[in-house]
């Protein structure tokens, strides 16, 4: 499964090591883990701007993201889809040009848009009851 992970899932995933760490980690061992550049570059620019992260801790989590991730090149556009934001469209491109089956984010304009071609827009907790459904 080709799982691609929103900056919001990777701020919370390195800030609280809640459900968003478990996703993390559970995808990049069991699944094929997607991050784009323009992702890693708003990560940092968050993480050092809004949580004050140093700069040798902030090289570190980059560095462990590339290792755990197919970071992608992200050179398309998206300009069939309307979003709000327009730094979404190309991040949203780029997941569906690496073919991710699942988009996981927790920006509710982005769940909003629901199935884009054959990829799924979920929440980390939607990504969750995927991997692990009840019942099963």
């Amino acid at each position: 499964m080709r799982v691609f992970l929103d900056t919001n899932v990777l701020v919370s995933a390195l800030s609280t090591q809640g459900l968003c760490w478990e996703l993390l980690n559970i995808i990049a061992a069991e699944q094929e883990l997607l991050i784009d550049e323009r992702v890693l570059a708003e990560f940092e620019h968050i993480q050092t701007g809004k949580f004050g992260m140093q700069a040798t801790m902030l090289e570190s989590a980059v560095k462990n993201l590339r290792e755990l991730a197919c970071v992608t090149s992200g050179d398309t556009t998206l300009a069939e889809i309307e979003v709000d934001d327009p730094d979404d469209g190309p991040i949203l491109a780029a997941a569906l040009a690496e073919g991710a089956e699942y988009f996981v984010t927790g920006d509710k304009m982005l769940l909003g848009l629901g199935n884009i071609g054959e990829m799924c827009s979920v929440s980390p907790r939607e990504m969750w009851s995927t991997l692990f459904p009840v019942g099963k």
